[in-house]
């Protein structure tokens, strides 16, 4: 009695394919540690490094300005416009240092 053949080992009376079995432990295996990997990783950030991670968020040089919605135009009972509104975004910029400060050519060491 054969106890292997090419298609796999004979166990009884099922015939075991190992080529197939070890390829889905393989995925399932890879599948596991992706997932452990990444779950580890968001514990790192939640618990050690989340500290860290808020302060930085909150030292942001940002600030949220509500922008004022768009509206459409008012019309008349007759179709007439009667009002309408144009939408304007502005930016604002605060220059923390000073940038026209004079330099020197490194060619001529002359001052600008």
């Amino acid at each position: 009695m054969r106890l292997f053949d090419g298609k796999g080992i004979r166990g009884g009376s099922k015939t075991i394919n190992n080529s197939g079995e070890l390829r889905i432990n393989i995925f399932f295996f890879s599948t596991f540690i992706i997932f452990c990997v990444i779950i580890l990783r968001l514990a790192v950030l939640q618990f050690v490094e989340g500290s860290t991670l808020t302060e930085a968020e909150a030292n942001r040089d940002t600030k949220i300005v509500p922008l004022s919605a768009i509206r459409g135009s008012i019309l008349a009972a007759e179709g007439e416009e009667l009002a309408y509104s144009t939408p304007v975004q502005s930016l604002y910029l605060t220059l923390q240092k000073e940038y026209t400060a004079t330099k020197t050519d490194k060619t001529t060491k002359k001052l600008h």
